[in-house]
């Protein structure tokens, strides 16, 4: 039995292997027809300057490979400075798909957000996938049919959840936001989101455990603020204070207070210091969130999981922030590199 389980992976290996040559042999004619040029004509800046990309090829099986996907091990060798969480999937269409990069004993695969993606491109059994690691965080991913043919619905796929994945980098501030995230956890009170992620390494608490009667005592204290000034108060959650830092405001105060454009806004603390964070805005919701800034704001006035933070905009752009602590007493995070 174990024998003939191994010959039929063995089967099914070279399977995939031929179907991907394939499928790379016929996307790379298409691209010399498209060009127009023989090998060798051009800008020799040019052919000197485009940069080496990593790429593997995947058979679609069905349902085992609709609701995660592995990348092969061999493949890994190339993510091996990457940490796992969400990293962004860019399909034919141009549009990218949150998806979250998980690992267990057998290596790397993509998880949440995967099944979307397959749904999103109607992508069935024998149907041949080429990934392209683009750097950043982001997959470019090739959808061909069973004939080797780039799959034609592909280019005009859409995210159907409308959640918009924008990875971020800044070398000047590169701990300013975490590795990972669950992508469900950014659409609480809409269906938009809009995630934009800088990586860097995580915080790991070291407070004791709070109680229900504290994180209580913190929501009662943060109700009773009072102010001639437009306020609203948030939870902290783990994607707030410790991964990711992403803050999500409530859509009624962004629709009634905050601008309904991207842009830059200043957060103030309760020692009078000024925070600059980019603030994205989502249209078709009136959704809005800190994105880059966050992280360090976060960090630098020590918020934790269950403190409540009130959000007083007390003049255009400038909002003061008022923190209540679950636990007054302050302990030391533990950062967590991702390498």
């Amino acid at each position: 039995m174990a024998g003939r389980k191994e010959q039929g992976s063995r089967r099914s290996g070279q399977q995939e292997s031929k179907a991907c040559r394939a499928a790379m042999v016929g996307r790379d004619n298409t691209k010399r027809k498209g060009d127009g040029k023989k090998r060798g004509e051009g800008n020799g800046e040019e052919e000197e300057g485009k940069k080496f990309v990593q790429q593997f090829c995947r058979l679609f099986l069905g349902p085992e490979s609709g609701e995660r996907l592995r990348i092969p091990p061999a493949f890994c060798q190339y993510l091996q400075n990457h940490p796992t969480g969400l990293i962004a999937l860019k399909g034919q269409s141009g549009n990218t798909w949150p998806a979250k990069l998980s690992s267990d004993t057998e290596g790397l695969f993509f998880g949440h957000g995967w099944k979307e993606f397959v749904m999103d491109h109607s992508i069935e059994s024998g149907h041949i996938l080429t990934f392209s690691y683009d750097g950043h965080s982001q997959f470019s991913v090739v959808v061909f049919d069973g004939l080797c043919i780039e799959k034609s619905s592909a280019f005009d796929a859409k995210p159907s959840n409308n959640l918009v994945c924008i990875i971020e980098t800044d070398e000047e501030d590169n701990d300013i936001s975490a590795a990972s995230v669950d992508y469900k956890s950014l659409s609480l009170n809409s269906t938009e989101a809009v995630v934009k992620v800088q990586r860097g390494p995580e915080a790991m608490s070291q407070r004791l455990p709070v109680s229900e009667d504290q994180k209580n005592y913190a929501l009662q204290k943060a109700k009773k603020y009072k102010s001639k000034y437009p306020t609203t108060l948030e939870i902290m959650k783990d994607t707030n204070a410790y991964k990711t830092f992403f803050m999500i405001i409530p859509s009624d105060f962004v629709r009634d207070y905050l601008p309904h454009t991207d842009k830059k806004l200043t957060l103030w603390d309760e020692q009078g210091k000024a925070w600059e964070v980019s603030y994205v805005y989502c249209s078709n919701r009136s959704s809005g969130g800190f994105s880059k800034g966050w992280g360090a704001f976060s960090r630098g006035n020590h918020l934790e999981k269950f403190d409540v933070c009130v959000f007083e905009l007390f003049s255009e752009d400038n909002i003061k922030v008022h923190v209540y602590r679950a636990n007054p007493g302050l302990t030391p995070y533990i950062l967590e590199s991702n390498n």
